[in-house]
């Protein structure tokens, strides 16, 4: 039995909207009896260093009574890879920075869209970057992270199961 939690890290490209709205919705999905053995992350392929999460993704967020108001951002870093057990990348330019500058992890990294799925079920495999959007499209990106992280929740806890 390991005592290591099983750790999940969110991609995107300044961690401010995409990458912690993500990680909100984890957290707030995960099963109660999984919050213990799973440390749910997020970091940027060119993050401010602790600059928070855009206004707009925490008002979407809490529109949903998720609060990631206290979110800040973290660049993306080999530690951070090196410790997380998956990786899911927000679109495909975020898993070519990877595997660019840290091929030894492009196992254990994911486009979210394209996870546990059948190749070529969708041609969009990009979750689209809301900064500088209308409060709408954020609400729309906001679905949709949340509708993948639906579809891959119990593939994900079959992944914790497995590891502890």
């Amino acid at each position: 039995m390991s005592n290591k939690l099983y750790q999940v890290l969110f991609v995107c490209t300044g961690n401010a909207c995409r990458s912690p709205m993500a990680q909100g919705i984890l957290e707030h999905l995960l099963p109660e009896d999984y919050r213990s053995k799973v440390k749910v992350t997020s970091a940027g392929t060119a993050a401010i260093e602790n600059s928070p999460a855009s206004s707009q993704a925490i008002a979407v967020a809490k529109e949903h009574g998720i609060d990631i108001s206290k979110h800040r951002a973290q660049e993306l870093s080999e530690p951070l890879l090196r410790d997380s057990n998956i990786v899911f990348v927000m679109a495909k330019e975020h898993y070519q920075y990877i595997v660019q500058h840290y091929p030894q992890y492009r196992d254990n990294v994911f486009l979210l869209k394209s996870f546990d799925r059948k190749p070529n079920r969708r041609r969009h495999t990009d979750v689209p970057d809301p900064i500088g959007r209308p409060q709408g499209f954020y609400r729309r990106v906001f679905q949709e992270l949340e509708n993948e992280i639906r579809r891959i929740l119990p593939r994900l806890l079959q992944l914790v199961d497995t590891n502890s």
